[in-house]
């Protein structure tokens, strides 16, 4: 785990305003999230934005209040894994790329502290990596700020949370 420093997060404007923008075309009435799949090349001072995504049901469904925690997570689709799957659909190689994850709230970004989505985890350190496509790291913005998680370190401590619940 590590904290950006403010170098890097200035480096990141654009990636952090296309998470947010992904959140809000989120129709998820319980929890807005967007991600972006991105490389930074800081020789250039450049990032290479591959994949977008927001959390939402499959083609064909909507979101229902009435249902949505009963049975939401058995069907959504995941910001991280909408993303992920956008920029290899894409044709980008995603290997040794970041994942930024934002939660919006009233149209800004909040707080996201807890490592809680074990298919995201899981998806990102033991189905990418058996498959050669290892990402560098998962960023969240947390009380912190923003703090970057190796994607293995990512999902032990996502498995951890939840062993404590």
């Amino acid at each position: 785990m590590r904290i950006l420093e403010a170098r890097e997060i200035t480096l990141m404007t654009r990636v952090i305003q296309a998470a947010q923008e992904s959140a809000l075309l989120s129709s998820c009435w319980k929890s807005r999230r967007g991600a972006v799949v991105f490389n930074i090349n800081p020789g250039l001072a450049a990032v290479d934005l591959l994949g977008r995504g927001y959390n939402r049901p499959p083609q064909g469904r909507f979101c229902r209040p009435a249902v949505c925690e009963k049975v939401c997570n058995l069907f959504t689709i995941h910001a991280e894994r909408d993303a992920i799957q956008d920029a290899i659909f894409k044709g980008h190689d995603i290997r040794q790329a970041s994942v930024l994850h934002l939660k919006v709230e009233n149209g800004g970004m909040c707080v996201s502290d807890d490592l809680s989505c074990r298919d995201c985890s899981g998806f990102m350190w033991q189905e990418l990596s058996a498959r050669g496509l290892s990402l560098k790291e998962m960023i969240l913005f947390q009380t912190p700020g923003f703090v970057a998680y190796d994607i293995e370190e990512y999902h032990k401590l996502t498995l951890q949370w939840w062993e404590g619940k």
